[in-house]
């Protein structure tokens, strides 16, 4: 139930913040048609321009961060990946699985489990570590000592250690217990055989975003961020578009002053002053060079 209404919340949040972006597009690009925010256009460019002049020697410490973010980019959409396809396979059919250690079980050494210190036995494995299970397809396959994932009677994933071969089942018991798991697990019943691999803490973001919470949420988020993309993307396309008819009615004036609905762009000498307009008038955007006064045009409507 609780699920649900997350779900319901999340859907409607999607909606609003999707319909809240459209809607934001469109009243920006017809601003920016109809030559509203002229000065503000020309002024932020020239910020811009600025800007990247004087980032130029930080290029590699941005570049180096770009690609440190692709990379967990990456691994999130890895583990991401990992959780889903666990999730809906106990029993998967690639040779590699994955599975998120939940217990402490397997944590420490238990004094009783004299075999553990007789044949240093150290790979224990701690709560939230993500490890990596080699699919068993006969009992031949793993010997005692193992440590296995198997089934449970209600259908849990278990990771213990095998403490007794049979010729048809075997018997667990978790490093950090005392007793012997009551169960007798059949070939039918194993997921995988761990063969080594562990990625330390991780597994509480792997089960999150394999969890019916985590599934909706990275959904929820990723069509947001289309959405915001596609706004951001189809917004910049038409202020190109009016900036290059600008600059081309400008030309190269170094001294000039644009008026619009935005606010009022000054330029002496290539000198940028603006001053935002403070009431919310529609002003027909206008250039002026040497008081010669020209009305800049209006472009055509871009959907």
């Amino acid at each position: 139930m609780v699920f649900y209404i997350v779900l319901v919340i999340l859907l409607l949040l999607m909606i609003g913040v999707c319909s809240f972006l459209i809607y934001e597009r469109q009243i920006t690009i017809k601003e920016i048609n109809e030559g509203e925010v002229d000065s503000e256009l020309i002024y932020e460019d020239h910020k811009e321009i600025e800007k990247e002049k004087k980032s130029k020697k930080f290029k590699y410490v941005k570049r180096t961060l770009n690609i440190l973010l692709d990379g967990l980019i990456v691994l999130l959409a890895f583990m991401f990946i990992i959780g889903i396809v666990d999730k809906a396979v106990n029993v998967s059919p690639l040779p590699i699985k994955s599975v998120v250690v939940a217990t402490g079980s397997m944590s420490t050494k238990n004094e009783d489990n004299e075999y553990l210190f007789e044949n240093n036995l150290d790979n224990q494995i701690q709560v939230n570590d993500l490890i990596f299970l080699e699919k068993v397809d006969s009992l031949d396959e793993i010997k005692l000592y193992d440590i296995i994932c198997y089934l449970n009677e209600e259908d849990l994933q278990i990771v213990h250690r095998i403490v007794e071969v049979n010729d048809n089942y075997v018997i667990t018991r978790g490093d950090a217990n005392n007793v012997n798991d009551s169960i007798e697990i059949t070939l039918d019943r194993i997921v995988g055989k761990y063969n080594g691999g562990r990625i330390p803490g991780v597994g509480t973001i792997t089960f999150f975003l394999s969890s019916n919470y985590g599934i909706t949420t990275i959904a929820t988020i990723l069509v947001i961020s289309l959405c915001y993309t596609f706004t951001k993307d189809s917004i910049t396309k038409v202020e190109n578009k009016r900036l290059k008819t600008l600059k081309e009615i400008i030309k190269e004036e170094n001294t000039y002053k644009v008026v619009s609905s935005s606010g009022t762009l000054e330029v002496k000498n290539g000198h940028y002053t603006y001053i935002e307009n403070d009431e919310d008038n529609e002003i027909p955007s206008s250039l002026y060079i040497n008081e010669s006064e020209t009305k800049l045009p209006k472009e055509n409507k871009v959907k």
